[in-house]
């Protein structure tokens, strides 16, 4: 076939693979230069030279672009060796029906890709935790394990990873969880029970994650770490257990047996054959009386002793108050429940008090099969405390059956658990029963993200909150950043993740505030001194009733939490503010416990915000970092220069002497301009698989001196690699533009692209600062 070269000759002169071609399923060439044919065609000219398995994947991507988009997509090209050869085509709409692209040669970065699987083993070999990568296009998977003696690293190859994950890792009750939320990119981490290649048991861990988003908005690849949360959920087992269990008869409080008698009754609705036993030890106060409050202390833990061993797994031992206790007996038939009574009232009498004197003590029971409906718990501790009133009306020590016939005309109650529960729902908002409330609904979450929602959820309900924030002040860096965010309105866009860096002063305001006052309540007068940025938000939450709150301790960070009701008049007294501080200090131990990074996990994210060529920041953390440097410009009534640079020639350098003097090259400026680095002044970056270079500097108002310098150190850098490879004629060009308050840093480094193109004469380098005019 022919070659078809543009008619534009200015195309055909470009230093880079360019192709024009149908957006059909054979992509069939229309125009291309000879750059395109001489290197990525392997003698192919009437379509793209695409690999067979590489196909399908780029037309999925490349007939969804829409016009003005411009997308890039790496592929495997064939060539006359029949060696791979990866190609990157950065390409956009050209009319209605036409793709226009250009081509780049990204073989030995790819190599580098590939190796960069030995860079994460080495980050993780002295650590316990576990990398890993699932490529969800193809299913398959790698994980990095430790070896037994933490020196190495041995990686695993997973094909079929979700059946694999299915059938072999994760344990069944946690199956249907994995999969429901595997690729939703709200959730980073996922807690599930996993059986590791390297164990022969399964234990809690918890996955974090990270996302690749393919064109199409979809994850294409996850990658992570794996972390053994054992101990932290046997920790967390051990606090629910000293919550729920009385310390000193380790039998459950009120409380927590009347939820797991409940939960019994719930999951069970056709059943009726149990029993709840209400029991007192008779006579208790004169025990009190006679031989002192602590020998009535070993009476009270000798019969809850008795209870836990006659009972064992056949149902639910709690102690109600003072000397009574409860016990539901389930699964049990009446010759059992009788057994059972008779066998407590026996044990019980067979203790001894110092003059020899026997305890005794009197059973009321209910029984389920009374009930036609299924029962609650306060329903059946009605008819067992009924039965128990009896039993003491008719001499004690001994356990009566509820039976409506032969206790009717009873009107008295021996425990008066009404006012109980009463008194109960008042007290709901202490702190024992808060933190209560806490475990429990995280108990039944999986992620710890889900967990802190559900509780979010829960403060919101308690307090009448319409939208919520909690947010993690650094102190040190004066960065701000949304850990969670809800709000009860359907139009909300959740902003959890993102962060901002802020005046000094500001953060210490906040932080001064907090350690005099808990709660920062929105209006004029104390919102005075803070910064016109601050001000601005303030004035926001003006039109809502707000308070801010935080509990400040010796670390760097805090937590705030903003609390908005959208009804300006439901403004926030000083009773409930207090009430609020007190479960939002609860609240912080469960967000910092579930914001602990992991040493791994730390290492992995720092891997991920630096170049991998010149261990500049990526752009990614760049961005991230030019928030910082403007709030210090600010403090310092200063200015940010943009600066983007690229090297001219630099491809034909590749060409004459090879990708690998091309890289040194590249490393080679990175240090140059990295000699001078201080993060306090300016930031660096490098494009992967590119020669561009991108800075932010901080510079004095209406200085203009710096473009000279910037323009010296250029000249002085190409002097020495062209003298190093004679006739490589590099020449730095190098674009500037000083940012406004206002400004967005990517238009910004569109506007010091356009610098450049003002200059036409490309002798030798050079540095121009972009002129509006």
């Amino acid at each position: 076939m022919p070659k078809n070269y543009f008619p534009n000759r200015l195309y055909n002169e470009l230093p880079c693979g360019l192709a024009e071609f149908k957006n059909n399923d054979d992509f069939e060439i229309v125009y291309a230069n000879e750059i395109y044919y001489s290197c990525f065609s392997n003698g192919i000219s009437d379509k793209l030279n695409i690999s067979a398995d590489d196909k399908q994947n780029a037309l999925g991507i490349i007939k969804k672009i829409a016009p003005g988009n411009k997308e890039e997509i790496c592929y495997k090209c064939d060539t006359q060796r029949g060696k791979g050869r990866t190609v990157c085509m950065t390409f956009r709409k050209s009319g209605n029906d036409h793709i226009i692209g250009a081509f780049g040669d990204v073989t030995e970065q790819c190599h580098e890709l590939r190796s960069e699987k030995d860079k994460y083993a080495m980050a993780i070999s002295s650590v316990d935790n576990i990398v890993f990568e699932h490529n969800i296009l193809t299913d398959d998977a790698l994980i990095y394990l430790p070896s037994d003696n933490g020196e190495s690293i041995e990686p695993i190859n997973i094909e079929k990873y979700n059946d694999y994950m299915k059938n072999v890792m994760l344990h069944e009750e946690d199956c249907e969880f994995f999969f429901n939320h595997i690729y939703n990119t709200d959730e980073k981490a996922l807690s599930v029970r996993l059986k590791m290649p390297n164990s022969d048991c399964y234990e809690w861990h918890r996955m974090y994650r990270h996302f690749e988003i393919a064109s199409d908005g979809k994850p294409s690849r996850i990658y992570g770490t794996i972390c053994n949360i054992e101990d932290e959920k046997r920790h967390e087992k051990e606090l629910k257990q000293k919550i729920e269990m009385d310390p000193i008869l380790k039998i459950y409080n009120r409380n927590a047996a009347v939820d797991r008698i409940n939960e019994y009754l719930k999951n069970n609705p056709d059943r009726r054959d149990y029993a709840l036993f209400v029991l007192d030890i008779d006579d208790f106060k004169s025990v009190n009386d006679t031989y002192g409050h602590l020998y009535g202390d070993a009476v009270i833990a000798k019969a809850a002793e008795i209870l836990k061993d006659t009972v064992g797994d056949r149902g639910i031992v709690g102690r109600y108050g003072g000397d009574e206790f409860f016990v539901f007996l389930h699964a049990a038939g009446n010759e059992v429940i009788r057994a059972v009574a008779d066998e407590i009232l026996v044990n019980i009498s067979q203790f001894r008090v110092i003059d020899d004197k026997s305890v005794t003590c009197s059973i009321g029971i209910a029984l389920g099969e009374y009930f036609e409906d299924t029962p609650n718990y306060k329903a059946l501790f009605g008819k067992a405390d009924e039965a128990l009133y009896s039993v003491k009306k008719n001499g004690k020590a001994h356990w009566e059956i509820y039976n409506e016939k032969a206790m009717a005309g009873n009107t008295g109650y021996a425990i008066e658990y009404e006012a109980e529960y009463a008194l109960n729902d008042e007290e709901l908002l202490g702190s024992r029963d808060m933190m209560k409330v806490f475990l429990e609904l995280s108990a039944g979450a999986k992620t710890s993200d889900s967990a802190i929602y559900k509780i979010i959820r829960y403060m919101a309900e308690m307090f009448g909150i319409d939208w919520l924030q909690i947010m993690q002040v650094n102190c040190k860096e004066d960065l701000i950043t949304i850990k969670y965010e809800w709000c009860n309105s359907p139009s909300f866009r959740n902003n959890a993740g993102r962060s901002g860096y802020y005046i000094h002063s500001d953060i210490q305001l906040f932080r001064e505030h907090f350690e005099e006052h808990p709660i920062l309540v929105i209006n004029p007068e104390n919102t005075k001194g803070f910064s016109p940025k601050f001000q601005r938000e303030f004035e926001k939450n003006m039109k809502n009733a707000v308070v801010y709150n935080a509990n400040i301790t010796k670390d760097d960070s805090f937590y705030m939490f903003v609390c908005t009701r959208f009804d300006k008049e439901n403004q926030w007294d000083k009773e409930e503010s207090l009430k609020l501080n007190a479960a939002t200090k609860l609240m912080t131990m469960y967000v910092s416990q579930a914001d602990r990074e992991t040493e791994n996990e730390r290492r992995f994210k720092k891997l991920a915000d630096y170049d991998r060529k010149t261990g500049m920041y990526n752009m990614q953390k760049f961005y991230e970092q030019i928030g910082r440097l403007r709030k210090l410009a600010v403090e310092n009534d200063e200015s940010v220069a943009m600066i983007h640079t690229d090297i001219h020639h630099f491809l034909d350098f590749n060409r004459k002497f090879g990708l690998n003097k091309g890289d040194e090259v590249l490393i080679a400026f990175s240090k140059y301009i990295n000699s001078n680095d201080t993060p306090e002044k300016n930031i660096n970056a490098h494009i992967d698989g590119t020669d561009i270079f991108v800075s932010a500097m901080r510079i004095k108002n209406d200085d203009k001196e710096f473009v000279e310098e910037i323009a010296r150190i250029n000249k002085g850098f190409c002097e020495i690699q062209n003298k190093k490879y004679p006739g490589a004629n590099l020449i730095l060009k190098t674009g500037i533009y000083i940012l406004k308050p206002d400004d967005i840093g990517g238009d910004a480094l569109d506007w010091a692209v356009m610098a450049k193109r003002s200059v036409k004469d490309f002798k030798e380098s050079f540095c121009v600062l972009y002129n509006e005019e």
